[in-house]
């Protein structure tokens, strides 16, 4: 595995590690550099979910769905112009003539696929907790209503799950 997965500087949040703690959040900011690496086991699941992902990706072409995967960067900025948050978008479907709809694709244990059918599923568990938070961030910031996970169980099964933006969990 080639790829460096950090641990990278940072001087503003990133849409993807929002965690429950503000307090571990600002940590990984300020103290970016005494964030353990991943180790050889955590790079080997990124690499794998990546090659899932352009599974799942490739099947939703095949059923006739047009997607675009761009990783689309953003930005939320506040009242004085900073900026407190970025993230990048795993991809779009085009919707026709209601125009794109932004997904976020992951993988999970074929036991943990079983117990996650919805949104609020994910709450249940701390780690995954911060993917709803990604997703809400991301529709949030392009002004979109509605987005999905598509969710892989690592053994070729993946579901769709619908996300509606909610202005309060955004908050």
């Amino acid at each position: 595995y080639s790829r460096d997965l950090g641990p990278w500087p940072k001087n503003n949040m990133v849409a993807s590690d929002i965690g429950d703690c503000a307090r571990e959040s600002a940590l990984a900011i300020t103290h970016w550099q005494q964030r353990p690496p991943f180790d050889a086991e955590v790079k080997a699941r990124l690499e794998r979910g990546n090659k899932i992902e352009d599974l799942a990706l490739a099947e939703l072409q095949q059923l006739g769905y047009r997607v675009r995967v761009e990783r689309k960067p953003f930005e939320i900025k506040d009242k004085k112009g900073r900026i407190i948050c970025r993230g990048r978008i795993d991809g779009f479907i085009d919707s026709g003539n209601a125009g794109d709809v932004p997904f976020e694709c992951k993988s999970l244990n074929p036991n943990m696929y079983e117990r996650i059918n919805e949104e609020a599923d994910f709450d249940r568990y701390k780690f995954f907790r911060k993917w709803p938070r990604q997703l809400q961030t991301y529709l949030y910031a392009n002004g979109i209503e509605e987005g999905f996970f598509l969710v892989d169980d690592c053994l070729g099964h993946w579901k769709l799950l619908p996300v509606r933006l909610d202005y309060e969990r955004m908050e």
